[in-house]
Formats: C-alpha cells, sequence, structure tokens
C-alpha cells in the first residue's frame, strides 16, 4: 500500500496544514488552541450587552436606509457609505456568532472571527461618520430647509458612529489566551 503524499496548503486553505490522520484515519487539530478568558458571569454579561448593542447598530444602520432623505436618492458620497456599513455589519454576524457559542476557538476560527471584529467596527464607524459629513455637505449645497427634512438621517448617522465606536472599545475586555 501506498502512503499518500502530504502536501502544504498555501493561502486560504493554509489552516488545513494542521490537520492529521491518526490511526483511525480520523483527522485531528493539532494546531493552537484559544481560550476565552472570563469566567461565565462575564461573559454572560458580554453577550447580553453585545447582543443588545448589535441589535441597536444594526436597526439604525438598516432604518437610516428607509429614511426619506433627498440626499440618498443618487448622491454617491452618502449611498456607498451606508452600503459598505450594511455589509461590514453583516460580516460580523458570523464573527460575533463564534465568539457568543464558544469558549475555545482554534487558531483558525480565532483569525476570522475575534482578530476581524474590533477592525469591523472601525470600518463602520469611518463609513458613518463619511455619511454624517456627506449628509452635512448635501444639507449645507442645498440650503438649511433639506437639512431640518433629514435630522431622523443624520440623528441614525450618528448613533451607528458612536454605537460602533463603543462597540469597539466594548470588546476590548474579551481577552483569549493560548492554550496548545
Amino acid at each position: 500500500m501506498s502512503e499518500k503524499k502530504e502536501r502544504k496548503h498555501k493561502g486560504r486553505y493554509a489552516y488545513l496544514n494542521d490537520f492529521r490522520l491518526n490511526e483511525n484515519n480520523e483527522y485531528v487539530y493539532e494546531g493552537k488552541i484559544y481560550e476565552i478568558e472570563l469566567d461565565e458571569d462575564q461573559k454572560k454579561r458580554l453577550i447580553i450587552g453585545g447582543s443588545l448593542m448589535q441589535l441597536l447598530l444594526m436597526a439604525f444602520s438598516i432604518g437610516s436606509g428607509f429614511i426619506p432623505f433627498s440626499g440618498t436618492s443618487g448622491t454617491f458620497y452618502v449611498v456607498i457609505p451606508l452600503a459598505f456599513e450594511i455589509i461590514m455589519i453583516l460580516l460580523q454576524l458570523p464573527a460575533l456568532y463564534k465568539i457568543f457559542t464558544r469558549d475555545t476557538l482554534r487558531e483558525y476560527e480565532y483569525r476570522k472571527s475575534y482578530e476581524r471584529l474590533r477592525p469591523y467596527y472601525f470600518v463602520i464607524a469611518i463609513n458613518a461618520a463619511i455619511g454624517f459629513a456627506g449628509s452635512l455637505i448635501f444639507g449645507r449645497i442645498n440650503g438649511f430647509e433639506p437639512l431640518m427634512h433629514s435630522l431622523p438621517y443624520i440623528f441614525c448617522r450618528f448613533a451607528v458612529f458612536a454605537l460602533s465606536l463603543y462597540l469597539f472599545r466594548y470588546y476590548q475586555i474579551l481577552t483569549y489566551r493560548q492554550i496548545q
């Protein structure tokens, strides 16, 4: 019987190099494992608080797209940041799910969830700030009256900015340590 030749994976499949076949022809993970450094009570508060803030962030972000604001109809500097912001919020959901449901993460899960979480919030804050500034610029160019009609939209942009920065700092308490 010939031995299977082991090949090294590169790029996005590099995590497969951490799996080995054992004597029973089962794959066993031999890479790094990270464990959360919070007790159950702290983790429960983190999950409840983080989930509520995430729901508010999603409601303000998606809800601001439904507010009738004349600047959102065809103005690229308002629409594009909103679209990127919503995409980044949706990309966060699988990462938050893994963090909330598991106490230990394999290295590739750790990199795809925990390490991406805070940069996502920072990008959301930047997009909200661009959308906020874009709506103010639109109001400055087109007069004071359109700006008054767009106050709910401007409030939503500011709320998304503030919530994303809050969540950026909120997840600093979430730390992992390597156990294997």
